[in-house]
């Protein structure tokens, strides 16, 4: 997609897959699941999205995580945030990595957001644990949007490494 500055912005959304519960309950082949979307998936996007934009002489690289990949919480998956930390370590070994390169990397962090996610736990308790957070006014999609476009937008002399962005009721 062409930026407003020349340059080509990739969005990197790796679908997010949650595997919400504790971890001693989580089976190896749902940890394996979240690590191989959300980690390996952000990687093998990542790398073929570079080639290009070094070429080419800059870009933006702009990675999904989670306000989980910053705090684990009893509630959360521990395996789930795990793999979000490890979005969040990617991206600033990557924005380090490329700075010569004229390539600036953001790291969008949202809390609840209204999406499918939710119908796909299967931990019963981690479903109830939810119930809190579904009855917030939770972010939009366009809020998550709103967010990157400022990040995309600013001028070449501005990174904007991190956005953290939370419905205003949301506690952690």
């Amino acid at each position: 997609m062409a930026g407003t500055a020349g340059t080509q912005s990739i969005f990197t959304r790796v679908p997010a897959r949650r595997s919400r519960g504790e971890v001693r309950r989580a089976s190896v082949g749902c940890c394996a699941l979240a690590n191989d979307t959300n980690v390996l998936g952000l990687l093998y996007t990542t790398d073929a999205a570079i080639e290009t934009m070094k070429r080419q002489g800059s870009g933006h690289l702009v990675n999904i995580s989670s306000v989980a990949g910053r705090k684990v919480t009893r509630d959360s998956s521990g395996v789930y945030a795990g793999s979000k930390f490890a979005v969040g370590a990617i991206s600033e070994g990557l924005r380090q990595e490329l700075l010569e390169d004229n390539i600036r990397v953001t790291i969008v962090e949202p809390g609840a957001v209204e999406t499918e996610l939710a119908d796909h736990i299967t931990d019963e308790d981690a479903r109830q644990s939810l119930g809190g957070l579904l009855n917030l006014e939770i972010l939009q999609a366009e809020d998550i949007a709103n967010a990157i476009v400022y990040a995309v937008t600013q001028p070449e002399r501005v990174s904007v490494n991190e956005i953290l962005i939370r419905p205003t009721q949301q506690p952690v």
